[in-house]
């Protein structure tokens, strides 16, 4: 039934107002824990709304009645698989943001323990499948919190054969021919890890229904969101500097003023004799709040551990829908960079020619002048086509040469 719907719309000319409908109407289904027909909203009209808290108390024995329903928890257990099968089409992706997804993946703390495992086991075969970002694996890690036993393990366990499926689908390159090349094919690489979830999970518990209330317990629901994730990840310690640099990241660029850009240049943000501590982050938007959770984390899980935390060097990009003014100002700042580095090849360019350079570039003598200009040059080897990283660095030992 749920693809059926799904088809019926794509096919539709006005598929993208439709889409968006669709998608409104089911997350309201998940808004309302799945009271389609409000069976459980019968006089609780805005009007007859009393000031003295017994409409409070009535709202919540309703809402206690929808989610124990178990006709309720069918709907909404159908709403929220249905709106997984729409996150696979570009037409209904478009209508859920993250703030939409973030509804959706609240299923996995339903009222109902077997909703909450259901919704769990589509995520985890969709995600097995390809069938779904791995975004949705955040669900898992919302898990961490569930009073069921069974369903944690349960949960645990997906997510951990989720992360190794994810490793083990990433091939193996051959050797490049140049660092740069070998560097920017790193960088790439990194970017299909499952580490890069993090970011999306980051903003998820940062934005979770709860979490002013969490902040008031220390945050310790975020901890255990945060926990669950990197022990499924950490599996592998060779990524542990990734989980930093990701955290580094977000703490440095959504953290606004007061905070040093230094992050941007490696892991942490502290140079390998700088003194400073790695996992250190300053206060700021929600976002900056968990990132700072979760270096805490990480370093109680560094303890005694030899981790290399200068490894992954370069911005990591962040999601656009979810740090929108963090990648801007990341797109601004490299543009500058790229402008600068025109200029250094421009300047090199007009520089006039040291004496001796016509001869040298003729062919004789001129050791120090063009012919070593030229000589120099051409003993670097350019990087093959579409590596942007490697084009980038190549030109920055070409103007060092030229200098």
């Amino acid at each position: 039934g749920e693809s059926a719907v799904v088809s019926a719309v794509l096919e539709d000319s006005e598929s993208k107002g439709r889409a968006r409908r669709l998608v409104r109407f089911l997350l309201t289904t998940l808004e309302k824990e799945g009271d389609v027909v409000e069976m459980y909203s019968a006089g609780f009209d805005d009007s007859d709304r009393e000031s003295d808290g017994d409409d409070d108390d009535g709202k919540e024995e309703l809402e206690s009645a929808r989610e124990e329903d178990e006709g309720c928890a069918r709907v909404r257990l159908s709403a929220a698989a249905g709106l997984l099968k729409m996150s696979r089409q570009r037409v209904f992706r478009s209508a859920m943001r993250p703030k939409e997804q973030l509804v959706v993946l609240m299923t996995a703390q339903d009222a109902l323990p077997d909703v909450r495992l259901a919704f769990a086991r589509k995520v985890f075969h969709g995600v097995m499948a390809r069938r779904l970002n791995a975004m949705w694996l955040c669900a898992l890690a919302f898990m961490s919190i569930d009073p069921d036993k069974e369903n944690l393990d349960r949960a645990r366990e997906m997510l951990i054969t989720a992360v190794r499926a994810m490793r083990s689908r990433l091939p193996s390159s051959p050797p490049s021919s140049t660092a740069a090349a070998e560097a920017a094919e790193a960088a790439d690489m990194l970017t299909h890890q499952p580490e890069i979830i993090l970011a999306s999970l980051v903003w998820f518990v940062a934005h979770h229904p709860d979490f002013e209330e969490d902040k008031a317990q220390e945050l310790d629901e975020s901890r255990s969101y945060l926990a669950l994730f990197f022990d499924a990840l950490l599996d592998s310690r060779d990524f542990a500097s990734f989980l930093v640099q990701i955290l580094q990241t977000i703490a440095t660029e959504c953290g606004g003023a007061g905070h040093s850009t230094k992050a941007r240049d490696g892991v942490g943000g502290v140079d390998a004799d700088d003194g400073g501590d790695p996992f250190d982050a300053g206060g700021g938007s929600r976002e900056v709040v968990v990132a700072r959770v979760g270096l805490e984390i990480l370093k109680q899980k560094n303890s005694g551990k030899k981790w290399d935390l200068s490894e992954y060097k370069g911005r990591l990009p962040l999601p656009r829908s979810m740090y929108p003014a963090a990648n801007r100002a990341a797109a601004h700042a490299a543009k500058q960079n790229g402008e600068n580095e025109d200029e250094k090849l421009r300047e090199v360019r007009n520089a006039p020619r040291a004496a001796g350079s016509t001869a040298g570039s003729n062919g004789g003598g001129g050791g120090d002048g063009g012919g070593g200009l030229v000589t120099g040059l051409m003993g670097l080897k350019a990087p093959a086509r579409g590596k942007d990283g490697a084009i980038r660095e190549w030109i920055d030992q070409s103007v060092r040469v030229a200098w």
